[in-house]
């Protein structure tokens, strides 16, 4: 006789349904890991003083590494984005939502539209008074130097001696580097190691630097032309990282950039393209004396 007034045991679900939907979402985590449009980056805190500062007195930016690329929030009003693989550097203007790309190709243009007429009007101006030669250069606001020695691009870097602290507590090592024997920036070296994607970033401002004399170079063959400023740490050696990086104008201390820390993050191809909606202007006289 059975009987039925026991209820029944409950049924459970199978162990393998667990297990499939586990894997199936495992699966779908590895493929948006593994898709074109996110990859694997490293986002840097800075932190700058002087001319790259707000009304405050400081601004906290960001470094976003992937690779070769580097795109770097200069302040507010300006970001600039490095392509180690196509040697090409794009500018952005976030105040009038323009951008422009500086390479190879436009470098030259630029150098044989303007180098010409610039020698030409050295030429022309070098027989008035040095009063007048001043007026009309501060007219031209920097397009032609006008110094009795014009401007050369060689560089050299000088060991200071000094140490000093890093934001993270590392120690670090100051290198001044010397631009037509004008000091340009300085420059504290601490080790790659001692920040996440720091192997990463140290060679990216290798391969700037780089591109600063090759490319930028250009624009001042002739030595009339003013040698656009630099805005990314030069002549880092290999294996070290510029945790302090100082500029200098006219030998005065212009702006500190310091590097507050360092976290993953995934990265876009967006992250390395100008904003939606800029306008892109081509690169003409105001960029070739930096402004």
């Amino acid at each position: 006789m059975i009987c039925t007034g026991f209820p029944q045991p409950p049924v459970l679900a199978r162990p393998t349904s667990d297990k499939h939907l586990m894997t199936r979402t495992s699966l779908i985590a590895l493929a948006l890991l593994a898709s074109p449009g996110v990859q694997a980056g490293t986002l840097v805190e800075i932190e700058s003083r002087g001319e790259l500062s707000t009304e405050s007195g400081r601004y906290r930016g960001e470094m976003l590494v992937d690779g070769n690329r580097l795109r770097m929030n200069i302040s507010p009003e300006r970001s600039l984005i490095f392509e180690g693989a196509t040697s090409s550097l794009i500018l952005i203007n976030h105040v009038d939502s323009w951008y422009t790309v500086l390479d190879q190709q436009a470098a030259e243009s630029i150098a044989a539209t303007i180098d010409p007429l610039a020698r030409e009007i050295r030429e022309q101006l070098s027989s008035l008074p040095e009063g007048q030669r001043e007026w009309i250069a501060g007219m031209l606001g920097g397009v032609v130097d006008l110094s009795d020695q014009p401007k050369s691009g060689s560089i050299r870097v000088v060991e200071s001696g000094k140490a000093g602290t890093s934001a993270l507590g590392k120690q670090c090592k100051w290198l001044q580097v010397y631009r037509a024997e004008k000091l340009a920036q300085e420059n504290c070296i601490g080790p790659t190691a001692d920040m996440q994607g720091g192997e990463e970033l140290g060679a990216i401002f290798k391969d700037a630097s780089r591109f600063y004399q090759d490319v930028i170079g250009q624009l001042n063959s002739s030595g009339v032309l003013p040698i656009p400023e630099n805005l990314l740490p030069e002549m880092v050696p290999s294996g070290g990282l510029p945790m302090i990086s100082r500029r200098f104008k006219d030998g005065k201390l212009a702006s500190e950039t310091r590097i507050l820390d360092s976290r993953p993050r995934n990265t876009s191809e967006q992250d390395f393209l100008p904003p939606k909606g800029y306008s892109r202007k081509e690169p003409g006289i105001d960029l070739a004396i930096g402004k």
